[in-house]
């Protein structure tokens, strides 16, 4: 358990740096304006909101994007928006879109980080889906430094800690080279573009 704990803390504090981002679509309904979201993402890990009236979704479909905005605190609606609020009713994390969406078959797909899956008895290694298997060793070493800073083995600490380091800076340059795309926006201007 103290092993198990150690890896988990270890994946709680170094999948921050490797944020995978997934979109997960949700199907909506016509006429209805809140949907559940808990099963889905966290609302701090939600990078943006989509609609589609596409049945299918490819690369050629057309997305109109959400704004958050907060309509239970202004307590007011916007006409001529496109807005969603986020809330919590006590069970669930809810979406709430405006307008209503007043269409069959609409899609809303919701551009987010993923949540690491937290180690139990019952699973392993291979439930790591944040991270490339080369890389699940760095949860192994920053489990090792828990348990060295535990036992105050600063000795063994430090042998790990390099290890550790190494194997962050591999597993980093690895994702940017996977996520990162250039984008030409004038002259001699590029910006990062994320995306999974």
């Amino acid at each position: 358990t103290q092993i198990r704990d150690a890896m988990n803390t270890a994946q709680t504090k170094y999948y921050k740096a490797f944020q995978t981002i997934k979109k997960t679509t949700v199907a909506l309904t016509k006429d209805e304006e809140t949907y559940k979201i808990t099963s889905v993402c966290k609302f701090d890990d939600i990078l943006k909101i989509e609609i589609t009236d596409d049945t299918v979704i490819t690369d050629a479909s057309s997305f109109q994007e959400y704004t958050k905005y907060k309509v239970r605190t202004a307590n007011k609606q916007l006409s001529g928006y496109l807005y969603y609020d986020l809330y919590n009713d006590g069970t669930d994390n809810n979406i709430d879109l405006y307008p209503i969406p007043t269409v069959t078959d609409t899609k809303m797909i919701i551009t987010h980080r993923t949540l690491p899956t937290k180690f139990t008895a019952e699973n392993t290694a291979s439930e790591v889906t944040w991270l490339k298997s080369d890389f699940h060793m760095v949860i192994v070493y920053g489990a090792i430094c828990e348990m060295c800073m535990i036992s105050k083995d600063t000795e063994l600490f430090q042998v790990y800690n390099i290890k550790l380091n190494e194997m962050l800076d591999e597993a980093k340059l690895d994702k940017m080279k996977d996520d990162a795309r250039y984008l030409k926006v004038g002259p001699m201007k590029w910006w990062w573009a994320y995306e999974k």
